[in-house]
This record gives C-alpha cells, structure tokens and sequence, in this order.
C-alpha cells in the first residue's frame, strides 16, 4: 500500500517537473519576448531578457522547492480610462509555462467550435439552425464581466478533479487570489480572475475550453434547470457568447 502511494506521488509530481524544464520554461520565454517585445525601456521584461540564464535556473528551484510567489498585479490606467492590471515578466511566463502544461491534461468540450476539428462557427450555426422548426425563439446572451465574475471556488474544484499535483495547485490557488498595486497589495481578490494580458493562461487551454467557461456553465445550468446552451465564437476572441432556445413549441397567434 505504501508502495502505491509513493508511485502515485511521483506521478504527482509529474506535471510541475514538467512546468519547470528546460523545454517548457524556453518555450514560455520565447512567447513573453514576442508579446512585450515592444514593452517601454524600464519594463521588467528587459532585465529577466538581460539575465535570462540565471532567471531560469532561479525559477526552475523555486517552482520545484513550492517557494514561488506570484507578484501583485500592476495596476495600470490607460488613457481613455481604462484599468488593466499586468503581470510581472516573470509571472507572466510562469502563467504561460502552466498554460503550456495544462493543455495536455484539461478537456476540451465539443461545444468548443473554435478549437481545430470541432466544426468551427459553421458547425455552431448549424446546430442553432437544427433547433429552429421546434423553437420559435432565439436569444443571444453575453456574461457582462464574465472573468472578473467567475467564482473561484468553483473554478479550483474543476481544476481539482483533473490536477493531482498540489505544487501546480497551489500555484492556480495564487492566481486566482491576486492582489494589485497600487490600490492595497495585502488585499487579495475573492471573485474573478485578472483581465490582463496574460489573463486565463493558467486556467485555458490555448485554443480550447476555458475551465472558467465551465465554472459560469455550472452555475447557469443551476440558476436555469432544464435549459440548453451552446456556446458560439464571439467577436473573434472567442469569448464566452451562447443562444439559448426555449424547449417548447410554441404555436403563433
């Protein structure tokens, strides 16, 4: 029995090993360097750039050690008004070396169109199409918000049923319990995840099923027993759009 529990252990451990290899850890660095390659002079980007070696080597024994801590946000308002909150270069590949992990361990649901050989927007369109000579409504419904609404205890319950490594645990556990600066750098968040430009990449596959989409789609299919959704690609984003129909036949007047 002990044998058992020292074999799935190491299974485990698996997943955060891999998030901390060379391979991986280069190939979240490869995507910072592209995405901040035109970042401001005094961005934090250019230093980790400058000491990548000794940075990589530093990340690689904090992730392993489960010492690493993820940084507050930066608070950042743009000019039209708008506030973004920007990981740390060093969070930031963290987040995108987890993505990149992931995505070989979450599912990906079929109503995901947009992911390659689901059918794309045409398949979704179809499927409202097949609804329609039994429905004489359609709506489409966009989640005002949705990242920052999500619940995070619904969300880490999802991941928890596809991740057995509590190293990658604690390390979502910290994401989705930010904090910001300048606002209060103690206080963490309770709802939502960041809307920032690495925002999700822990908990997305990349060009697959959120597993926050699965969190709202818990909690709409508690608050609307009975009611069908299909989830259609939105904007180009793809963000988290559906077109409810209802479920009876109703004659015209």
């Amino acid at each position: 029995m002990q044998n058992c529990r020292n074999v799935q252990n190491e299974i485990n451990d698996i997943m955060l090993t891999t998030v901390a290899s060379d391979t991986v850890l280069d190939a979240a660095y490869e995507w910072l360097c592209l995405r901040r390659k035109n970042w401001p002079a005094d961005s934090d980007v250019w230093s980790l750039r400058f000491y990548w070696p000794a940075e990589k080597s530093r990340l690689r024994d904090e992730l392993l050690s489960g010492n690493y801590r993820f940084e507050p946000l930066n608070r950042v308002t743009k000019g039209d008004g708008t506030v973004i909150h920007i990981w740390s270069a060093r969070d930031a590949l963290v987040l995108k070396a987890l993505a990149i992990v992931l995505s070989t361990h979450l599912p990906v649901s079929k109503s995901c169109v947009h992911v390659k050989g689901h059918g794309g927007a045409k398949k979704a369109v179809r499927a409202v199409y097949d609804h329609l000579p039994t429905n004489n409504f359609v709506m489409r419904t966009d989640v005002k918000a949705y990242y920052e609404s999500i619940d995070q205890h619904l969300l880490l319950e999802i991941l928890a049923q596809h991740i057995k490594d509590k190293g990658v645990l604690n390390l979502l556990w910290q994401v989705t319990r930010r904090s910001s600066m300048p606002i209060n750098p103690t206080a963490t968040s309770r709802e939502g995840l960041a809307k920032a430009g690495a925002r999700g990449h822990a908990t997305r596959r990349p060009n697959g099923l959120t597993v926050a989409s699965c969190a709202n789609r818990e909690s709409h299919q508690e608050t609307h027993p009975g009611k069908k959704l299909l989830r259609l690609p939105c904007g180009g984003r793809y963000m988290p759009t559906s077109i409810e129909y209802t479920g009876e036949h109703n004659t015209a007047p």
